[in-house]
């Protein structure tokens, strides 16, 4: 059995929605109220909250728990360090501490940024170096559930795709901005790696099922910049005239410190996989296909 946390979410709905279709047993766990998948069973609870964390597990008793949960706005985290501390470093701390003790094998899917973004193509044994409050909270719950359970599976990535509020992931802002014909700020000098979460959710399971531990970089196996990123976007969607602004960061007021190329290398994890990692054009691609077929009126038969 898997235990989903954050399955209200972004990642967490994809995943469930993934774990459903190739028959497993999943069950999904959220703060409060329903998760996004109807028919999967759901167990509410605070991950913040030891005791809370350990009473989820010893209810579900899953085989594997995979976490991701996260508070991952940049400019609520730099506001309220220590609530991000409590939902990306002590939740964290929870879930391994709870696993644990009832025997589960635990996934923690962080963040590529938690690299200061000052080359990019980072390798797992590249050393972090994170710029603001959300960064450095993810890198600390890395750090909690590897020191807690060494054989844990720390995943860090970055992801586009369909989110649960419609028009807030990156993907699905610039798509609406290009439906909606406004202008869009592209930033020619912040750089990643992303994969579809769909595909992101499907190699996240696969890893679970190879039994895998340890530190890993899930990504695409090229990069993009932010800028030509958004010019993918208009193009597969049919926009080629759209007003799409090559900009630099540094143009811009930021409240909150970025890093530039945040890129991941993903060799360890084909190679362990057995697998060669999607571009980020398969990204874009896969996208506008399911953005198009999210849109289209419901057939009646």
């Amino acid at each position: 059995m898997l235990l989903v946390t954050g399955a209200a979410g972004f990642l967490g709905s994809n995943v469930l929605r993934a774990a459903e279709a190739a028959g497993r047993e999943v069950v999904a766990a959220v703060r409060n109220g329903n998760s996004s998948v109807p028919s999967v069973r759901v167990v509410c609870g605070d991950l913040t909250d030891r005791a809370a964390a350990s009473e989820m597990i010893a209810s579900v008793r899953p085989q594997w728990v995979l976490n991701c949960a996260a508070l991952a706005n940049l400019d609520e985290c730099e506001r309220d360090p220590s609530r991000a501390r409590e939902a990306n470093t002590g939740a964290a701390a929870n879930l391994a501490m709870a696993c644990a003790e009832f025997g589960a094998r635990l996934a923690h899917v962080s963040t590529d940024s938690v690299f200061d973004g000052s080359r990019g193509r980072y390798v797992e044994s590249d050393v972090p170096s994170p710029l603001n409050v959300y960064a450095q909270s993810k890198l600390e719950g890395e750090n909690e559930v590897r020191s807690i359970l060494p054989d844990a599976l720390v995943v860090r990535t970055n992801f586009i795709g369909m989110p649960v509020i419609r028009g807030s992931g990156l993907a699905d802002w610039i798509a609406t901005s290009l439906e909606k014909g406004e202008p869009i700020n592209g930033y020619k000098d912040v750089i990643f790696s992303p994969l579809l979460a769909t595909t992101l959710a499907e190699h996240l399971l696969l890893m679970m099922d190879s039994e895998l531990e340890g530190l890993y970089h899930l990504s695409a196996r090229d990069s993009i910049s932010k800028y030509d990123f958004a010019v993918c976007i208009a193009r597969e969607m049919g926009h080629a005239n759209a007003q799409i602004a090559r900009k630099s960061l540094a143009d811009m007021p930021m409240t909150v410190r970025r890093p530039l190329d945040t890129s991941l290398v993903p060799s360890r994890v084909e190679e362990a996989l057995g697998v060669r990692m999607p571009s980020v054009d398969d990204a874009v691609v896969g996208f506008v296909a399911q953005r198009r077929a999210s849109n289209s009126p419901a057939v009646v038969v």
